[in-house]
């Protein structure tokens, strides 16, 4: 019987003993199965909080593991939980989904607002995976945004709405193309500035969460 790093419980018996048996022993070993998983789940915990700062509309947060939690990733604007019998292991693929989420209902919630505001309409709008590109206005009008703009600040996030819908009208990157750009949001050159910047840092590897720096 072992306890592996990640607090999962193995047991390997003999074919021959019946599940009654293994059962019963188990249960003659739970203080021990208790001891150890807790041990290796605080372990867990510590690598989680070394060097573990997720970015998340332009801040980063902290992530935690909490034990009895009934949710399984959860966010109360301070730091990031894992609960619900989540794992280290299952970071990449939690953090995944849920950035997807908040990047579909920010930029949504952006896109409309600002379209309404200029008088443009969109055929639609999806999220990418793209490696370089925050965002592509297609022929067809629909407009696609990386979700990785969920880590940046609002302003980075109006700054490509504002790049795209203006490639509505214009689909070049001419004088006039900025000027509907400035139309849209006065400011966008804060958002472009810091998006040159610090934009390559958003394409950090999920996996690398919940594992020391």
């Amino acid at each position: 019987m072992i306890v592996k790093p990640d607090g999962e419980v193995v047991m390997r018996v003999p074919f021959f003993l019946p599940d009654s048996a293994a059962g019963r022993l188990a249960l003659q070993r739970m203080n021990w199965i208790i001891r150890k998983r807790r041990a290796a789940l605080e372990a867990a915990s510590r690598r989680l909080n070394v060097g573990a700062k997720i970015p998340y509309l332009g801040n980063d947060y902290k992530v935690v593991l909490r034990e009895g939690s009934a949710e399984v990733l959860s966010f109360d604007g301070r730091e990031f939980s894992f609960g619900g019998g989540a794992l280290p292991a299952d970071a990449a693929k939690l953090f995944g989904a849920w950035y997807r989420r908040q990047a579909e209902e920010i930029i949504g919630a952006r896109l409309n607002c600002y379209a309404v505001q200029a008088g443009l309409s969109y055929a639609g709008f999806a999220l990418s995976d793209a490696r370089c590109r925050w965002g592509v206005c297609g022929k067809n009008n629909v407009l696609r945004f990386n979700w990785r703009l969920a880590m940046a600040p609002l302003f980075v996030v109006d700054y490509v709405v504002a790049h795209e819908l203006a490639h509505l009208r214009r689909r070049d990157h001419s004088r006039i193309f900025w000027k509907i750009v400035e139309d849209i949001l006065p400011g966008y050159r804060e958002g472009r500035k810091w998006l040159k910047a610090n934009g390559s840092a958003l394409f950090f590897e999920l996996e690398r969460i919940g594992h020391s720096a």
